[in-house]
């Protein structure tokens, strides 16, 4: 791990507790060959951490402590939405062997004319610059080959290779970001036309078939029959239930009141007593007057 404390941005970096440490851990590509992953650590419990999670960062010495402790392969530094920072990636633009870089990325290196590191791969650089994107930007121009502008829930390595020709020091290049953004900025997305289907009137005849149709399908779903073929006991009226131990069933289109539940031997009523008129009776109908009262 070089040392960090050469740039005079790792020193306006150092003020803010927003660093963890990092391993190479190994994954796959969606292709599935191997590649080294490198996922923030906690510096204080070296598990695997979160760029997200507040809680999972510290300050710059107890990184530096816990990078020790824990073997870390180096320091990182977390964007925040809280702090005037922001992090652009450049993927693929870096010889590895000769230190050549593409002439798209030379133009954006620049463009934001602040303090730039090498990646861990050699294979591209980070830009550290004072402004923000109202987004996070992302722009591939290859396999492996393209640019991340980002300015929070993202963390960066820093490992002190600076690059060569680029300020020590990070500066605002919020102008620069304003161009990236006009530039690589997702393109929105084609809205979906609406349709407007016109409904016809339609005329008393057909009306008069509908109504039909509903009445038939409501006599093939007769509640009545349903529960006739259960066992159900039947009564005209609201009377009647009184000679039952069960509960009143509510009104339906025949007007039948069913007794699911009859007492045991009840005889079934030969006439028509009347419906009880008190305040508590259990068995008064929806709407029916009780002692001058609605």
């Amino acid at each position: 791990m070089s040392d960090l404390q050469t740039a005079t941005a790792i020193a306006e970096l150092r003020e803010l507790d927003q660093w963890v440490i990092w391993k190479y851990v190994e994954g796959r590509d969606k292709d599935g060959n191997l590649k080294w992953d490198k996922p923030p650590f906690n510096p204080h419990t070296g598990y695997q951490g979160s760029h997200s999670n507040p809680t999972h960062w510290s300050s710059y010495d107890q990184a530096i402590a816990a990078a020790v402790t824990y073997a870390a392969a180096g320091l990182g530094f977390v964007f925040s939405a809280y702090d005037p920072y922001s992090g652009i990636d450049l993927d693929g633009c870096r010889d590895k062997d000769t230190g050549a870089i593409e002439e798209w990325a030379e133009r954006i290196i620049r463009m934001c004319d602040s303090y730039t590191e090498i990646s861990p791969s050699e294979t591209g650089v980070k830009i550290w610059v004072r402004g923000t994107l109202p987004a996070t930007l992302k722009k591939a121009f290859g396999p492996h080959v393209g640019i991340g502008v980002y300015s929070k829930q993202r963390y960066f390595t820093l490992m002190g290779n600076h690059l060569a020709s680029t300020p020590l020091e990070i500066r605002d290049a919020q102008v620069a970001l304003e161009l990236l953004w006009t530039e690589y900025k997702p393109a929105p997305k084609a809205e979906t036309p609406t349709t407007i289907r016109t409904i016809e009137k339609s005329t008393p005849g057909e009306r008069a078939v509908a109504r039909d149709v509903i009445a038939r399908l409501n006599a093939a779903n007769d509640l009545g029959s349903l529960l006739e073929s259960k066992g159900a006991t039947l009564v005209r009226n609201i009377g009647d239930a009184g000679h039952y131990s069960g509960l009143a069933g509510d009104k339906h289109s025949h007007a039948i009141t069913y007794i699911v539940s009859p007492a045991s031997g009840a005889p079934a009523p030969t006439s028509r007593p009347a419906a009880p008129r008190d305040a508590g009776s259990a068995y008064r109908g929806k709407g029916e007057r009780a002692e001058g009262r609605w």
